[in-house]
Formats: C-alpha cells, sequence, structure tokens
C-alpha cells in the first residue's frame, strides 16, 4: 500500500505542475481544470489518508506514529482546501495554490519512503528475532 502511495506521489507531483501551466499559460476555462485538480487531489489526499491510517494501527513504533499523524492532519488540510477550492465555482483557481499541493506532495513524498524504511526494518527485525 505505501509502494502505491509512493507511486501515486511521483505522479502527482508533474500532473499539478503541468495543469498549473495549462492554467497560467493558454487555457482559457481554468475552472474546469480547478475542478480537475481538485478532484484529483481529494482522491489522492483521501488514498494517503488510508495508507496513514491503515501504516498507524498496524505498525506500533513512535516514529511511524509520528510521521502518521503528521500525513493524517496534511492530508485532511489538503483534502479541506480541495473542497473549498471545487466549491468556490471558480473563486479559488488551482494556479493560486497549486505550490501548497506541490509542498504537500515533496513532504507526503517524505514521509511515505521514511515509513517504507520503517517497515521493512521492523519486518526484518521480528523475522530475525
Amino acid at each position: 500500500m505505501n509502494i502505491l502511495a509512493l507511486i501515486g506521489t511521483i505522479i502527482f507531483m508533474p500532473v499539478i505542475i503541468l495543469i498549473a501551466n495549462e492554467v497560467n499559460y493558454g487555457y482559457n476555462d481554468y475552472v474546469e481544470l480547478s475542478i480537475i485538480a481538485g478532484l484529483g487531489t481529494i482522491f489522492y489526499s483521501v488514498f494517503c489518508l488510508i495508507t496513514y491510517l491503515i501504516v498507524r494501527l498496524r505498525i506500533k513504533t513512535k516514529t511511524v506514529g509520528n510521521l502518521s499523524i503528521i500525513g493524517i492532519v496534511l492530508c485532511v488540510l489538503i483534502i479541506v482546501w480541495s473542497l473549498l477550492m471545487v466549491s468556490s465555482s471558480g473563486a479559488i483557481g488551482i494556479h493560486e495554490i497549486y505550490p501548497a499541493f506541490i509542498i504537500f506532495a515533496l513532504i507526503n513524498l517524505s514521509c511515505l519512503i521514511k515509513l517504507i524504511i520503517q517497515i521493512v526494518s521492523s519486518s526484518g527485525s521480528k523475522s530475525a528475532g
């Protein structure tokens, strides 16, 4: 599940950059692109939120707990922000807030990599002992 979230993050970042680039340079209907980007961000954030919750419930180390809480809070924040963007009918556009989505994706990427390392190291120590 973490590997899928990691791959989703790697795909998510360039897509948001491309959508914001289309909005800034020539695509006339930025409201439609903002709604598409918002719905994609909601889907991605819910997937990552579920991943963090599953990892939090299955692995009981302090590092995993702290990273999961950080990830959960960020996912909920981005979901709320995306819902506001989608429901604003063009008042808030993707071109105004895409830097926050990219920062979220980078933080999420680092948390997921660290969680994968923790999961592999904790499963390795369980099988060794």
